[in-house]
């Protein structure tokens, strides 16, 4: 069990595990809730890699930008970092951050759904005192054929209400979109804006 959390620990990168009563007190890849996007990037990095993941929205008040090792960005821990910051916010202040792994859930998305499961139970030892949403299962807006799925499970701060979410996307094979294991750092304000 000490080597399973040891990994869990390595895996996500978050700090202070027992002390944290805050989430822009945990991290992915260094960069935390709160944080500015400009401390990690330049100005030109951020903006040439925007992208409009999110075109189903029609509120465009947050945007996202995407750092992939597929496009050689290095990580340690991921294969991609997603980071929404407000659109007009010349700060680039971070709103969310999300670890993606993607280990070939295309075709066994079961294994995406055992490793969720194993991180949520951990999680829910490290996060006692914070509001604990078990996985459930709901269909992805952005697919309108409503084939793709995402299994998610959640822990909320009870104060802030800001969110870490563990979630397996499974999107259908004609969607542009590979299936991953996510954790993602969300404050309360863009999880209501996507919702």
């Amino acid at each position: 069990m000490r080597v399973f959390i040891a990994v869990i620990v390595l895996i996500f990168s978050f700090q202070s595990w027992t002390k944290a009563e805050d989430i822009s007190d945990f991290e992915i890849e260094g960069m935390s809730i709160g944080d500015s996007l400009l401390d990690y990037f330049s100005k030109d990095e951020i903006e040439a890699n925007i992208n409009d993941v999110y075109s189903y929205i029609k509120d465009k008040t947050f945007v996202q930008a995407g750092f992939d090792i597929f496009e050689g960005f290095k990580w340690s821990k991921y294969e991609s970092v997603q980071i929404e910051f407000k659109k007009n916010d010349k700060d680039y202040i971070i709103h969310g951050v999300t670890g993606k792994i993607f280990s070939n859930y295309d075709k066994d998305i079961e294994a995406c759904f055992e490793r969720q499961d194993k991180v949520t139970n951990e999680l829910a030892s490290i996060f006692k005192n914070q509001k604990k949403y078990p996985a459930r299962v709901i269909k992805h807006t952005a697919d309108k054929s409503g084939q793709s799925k995402v299994r998610q499970a959640a822990f909320m701060f009870k104060q802030s209400e800001d969110l870490v979410l563990i979630e397996c996307y499974d999107w259908h094979k004609d969607t542009k979109y590979k299936s991953n294991f996510k954790i993602v750092l969300s404050t309360k304000e863009l999880n209501e804006w996507l919702e």
